[in-house]
């Protein structure tokens, strides 16, 4: 979420036109969001999301529109880069952290992992399927991932 408008440009002049937000749903974008909300610049908001908004998020941001300008919210699941018509990828930087201890991960490592699963989740909504988990028995960060995949199909049932 990056809207940059020149100094010149004012409330009026955008108020006619219709504002699209594609994003995230991480915390920083919704605090961006909520303050652009809380000072409109255009007439309507469509608002989507490329993977599962928390109901406390929705809840902010239902609250910052004071001015009834959101139009839509939609989660549309498209939290991953395609590369062809059967591979994508999450473009992260290194999978080095999978070879380190957990208790030596730092609060980069931790963010990746949640990326990652972010990531699947959202791959798994978008081809609309409930896998069958299985993992390598010796893998200790395979079983802490198949465990957090099934955690969000328990935690968002009617999506899957």
């Amino acid at each position: 979420l990056g809207l940059k408008m020149p100094p010149t440009v004012g409330h009026s002049d955008l108020s006619a036109l219709s504002g699209v937000i594609f994003c995230r749903p991480t915390h920083a974008n919704i605090e961006k969001i909520i303050q652009h909300l809380e000072r409109p610049k255009h007439g309507k908001y469509y608002i989507f999301f490329s993977n599962v908004l928390e109901e406390p998020a929705l809840s902010r941001l239902a609250h910052a529109d004071q001015y009834d300008v959101v139009e839509q919210v939609q989660e549309v699941f498209a939290d991953v880069y395609p590369i062809n018509y059967d591979l994508w990828s999450l473009e992260q930087a290194s999978q080095a952290l999978y070879y380190e201890e957990e208790k030596l991960w730092i609060a980069d490592n931790q963010q990746q992992f949640e990326r990652e699963l972010d990531g699947l989740t959202a791959f798994l909504l978008s081809v609309k399927k409930r896998p069958l988990i299985r993992w390598q028995k010796s893998s200790h960060f395979a079983l802490k991932l198949a465990e957090r995949v099934r955690d969000v199909i328990d935690t968002e049932k009617e999506l899957f």
